[in-house]
């Protein structure tokens, strides 16, 4: 049950950290719609934003996916900040140990109904 609490643990890291990269993203859209900023015409920049948000909101009830699409999102912009990238990189930990323990489980369970 250690390994159970240790995921948990970072799964609630990543949601606060990413909660937070969410704000970030969240306010400088605002400002670019709002005008207070120039809209940025680089595609890097929109599937940045696009793909962060749109990942870390997937990856709260989807870990692995969600975490693929903000990685992705951050490695093809180029703007490699922690603040932005370790949300998603925690995910896919924890995507993969929640799959990992998942399949002990379904072992554990087979071996007993032999």
């Amino acid at each position: 049950m250690k390994n159970s609490r240790f995921i948990t643990i970072l799964k609630w890291i990543a949601r606060i950290w990413g909660g937070l990269a969410i704000l970030i993203v969240a306010i400088a859209v605002f400002r670019e719609l709002t005008g207070v900023t120039n809209l940025e015409n680089d595609w890097r920049a929109v599937v940045l934003k696009s793909g962060l948000l749109v990942g870390l909101l997937l990856a709260y009830n989807r870990e692995l996916i969600g975490g693929a699409i903000a990685t992705a999102a951050v490695l093809i912009s180029g703007f490699i900040h922690p603040v932005v990238l370790v949300p998603g990189l925690l995910y896919i930990v924890v995507g993969l140990l929640n799959n990992k323990m998942k399949s002990v489980r379904n072992l554990d369970h087979h071996e007993i109904k032999s």
